[in-house]
């Protein structure tokens, strides 16, 4: 009997690929990985779609077998932006890569959370929709002493990430404000981990005081993107155009970002139970904050649902899903004073 918890946000069974009415394509850009299973099978079939099949396959620098692509296209994409692949044998022989993306899956042995990547048009729309909020995500505890983790640390953890959660929960407060109070107290958490004092008593010992009324540049943020590494070489040119904006906060935005922070929280929080880093978290809230609401800022008027959706995925797309990207941010949140949790809750 299989008795894995599986946690779902209520938004995950709603998401179903657009295919040609995308604005964007996930066939563009990014590798395609050809696993085993799908190349044994690419390699039986016979005939002129099987020669081209087999052809627009190599070995990349890692060492993992993917489709070669024809001008950041893969070769496989239709003019009508289908796949190929998935007309002449059906969805279960396009290449797991494919097939499960956006849909992510993070495996805690006793528990298993379902994600979707805001990388992808239609599940930013998801995620950013007023109609969700995460809470069926809910708040319990693991009791299995095999999961290959410290069950206190977990729980520990777990509490940590609701209560972080619930900081985002009203809309009675602006999104910058909540923001600083996040940051506050994950500053805060993280002391407790560093001591690992991982007694979840302590968690209600915080008290948060907000900063005063100076208010320090953002420049520092935009710094770091023109480091990262980007498969649209005109991102960094549109990033650095808009550092000079501030977004005026309203309610459509707010409740938008507020969406947007409970996704890297419930996505990326419990990855601190090997790293035991949740500052890498919240600092990844507030660059995409920082930058996504520039750029909405530089558009004006021009600005609808639509198109901050459109903002937010291409951001994650360009920064969020690159492991060397990742890497070099957690490097600058750790190493760079500019960073510092007590100079970024200046410039909120």
């Amino acid at each position: 009997m299989d008795n894995i918890k599986r946690i779902y946000p209520d938004f995950y069974k709603n998401f179903k690929c657009l295919a040609g009415a995308c604005p964007d394509t996930c066939c563009r850009d990014w590798d395609v990985v050809v696993d085993d299973e799908s190349y044994e099978f690419y390699s039986g079939v016979e005939g002129e779609f099987g020669e081209r099949l087999r052809s627009c396959m190599k070995i990349d620098s890692e060492g993992d077998r993917i489709f070669i692509f024809e001008n950041n296209f893969c070769p496989f994409l239709s003019r009508n932006w289908l796949c190929e692949i998935q007309m002449r044998f059906g969805e279960e022989h396009v290449c797991d890569t494919c097939r499960e993306f956006p849909r992510i899956s993070q495996d805690y042995t006793e528990f298993i959370e379902y994600m979707l990547s805001i990388a992808c048009p239609e599940a930013c729309r998801l995620v950013l929709s007023k109609t969700n909020d995460f809470k069926c995500i809910g708040d319990f505890k693991v009791k299995n002493f095999d999961n290959g983790y410290s069950v206190d640390f977990m729980n520990f953890l777990l509490k940590a990430r609701a209560l972080t959660a619930d900081i985002f929960r009203t809309d009675k407060v602006k999104f910058s404000e909540q923001l600083g109070e996040c940051i506050a107290f994950t500053e805060y958490v993280q002391e407790l981990i560093d001591d690992e004092i991982f007694d979840i008593n302590k968690l209600y010992c915080f008290k948060y005081t907000a900063c005063g009324s100076e208010k320090k540049s953002r420049k520092f943020v935009f710094e770091m993107q023109k480091n990262l590494e980007v498969m649209d070489k005109n991102w960094h040119d549109f990033v650095q155009d808009s550092s000079g904006s501030v977004l005026s906060e309203n309610e459509d935005t707010d409740e938008e970002y507020r969406r947007l922070a409970l996704y890297y929280i419930y996505r990326y929080y419990l990855n601190a139970i090997a790293s035991y880093d949740i500052i890498t978290t919240v600092k990844m809230i507030y660059c995409a904050y920082a930058v996504c609401s520039a750029v909405m800022a530089k558009n004006g008027a021009e600005n609808s649902f639509e198109r901050r959706v459109m903002v937010i995925h291409k951001y994650s797309k360009e920064v969020e899903h690159s492991l060397e990207n990742i890497e070099y941010m957690t490097d600058e949140f750790l190493m760079n004073p500019d960073f510092s949790s007590e100079n970024i809750l200046k410039t909120l």
